[in-house]
């Protein structure tokens, strides 16, 4: 017996997304707007090598007063994932929610039951001393699937799909094998 109701349906926009809008700059110094940085070795402030790989998990840091972040996203949730050593507010929608003043690693932020349609939150970063930094990792995204939409499935592309990539000049890309 198959339900007529739409199916939740959950998927990632990290950080380095397009989606995401970092106020007043989304790569610089975090001390001033949004830092983009890595959890292993890579491209930031510690190894700042044009030749060097960035490695681990990205995430966007800033302890700048007023910094923000915004995102326009159609669904019904959204989960805000990363660390936190600054008091934040957040709003969704032109709701502003009282500033949360916690340390918290895990989820930043919740909020299900929205009516789906587009909705628009804003993360703004309100640090109370210099060494407050705000750390976001990626949002969890609920949207709702028809029951008749059938099963979802990821899709891979490979990068040397010439159809979907082009890498200029030639000479200054190349593909490493996983093997």
């Amino acid at each position: 017996m198959s339900s007529s109701h739409p199916s939740p349906y959950n998927f990632t926009i990290e950080d380095t997304s397009s989606m995401w809008q970092y106020t007043p700059f989304g790569d610089g110094d975090s001390r001033t707007g949004w830092q983009w940085v890595f959890s292993g070795p890579g491209v930031n402030d510690q190894t700042p090598l044009c030749d060097t790989h960035p490695e681990g998990v990205s995430f966007h840091t800033t302890g700048a007063y007023g910094a923000n972040m915004t995102l326009e996203w159609l669904g019904v949730g959204i989960y805000l994932f990363g660390t936190s050593y600054s008091p934040y507010q957040v709003t969704v929608d032109s709701d502003t929610s009282t500033p949360f003043n916690l340390t918290s690693d895990g989820i930043l932020f919740a909020r299900k039951g929205l009516t789906h349609k587009t909705h628009t939150i804003v993360v703004t970063v309100l640090p109370d001393d210099v060494n407050s930094l705000f750390n976001f990792d990626y949002a969890l995204l609920t949207d709702l699937v028809p029951a008749n939409a059938g099963v979802r499935k990821p899709i891979e592309h490979p990068a040397t799909d010439s159809s979907l990539f082009t890498y200029t000049p030639d000479s200054a890309w190349q593909i490493k094998s996983d093997a």
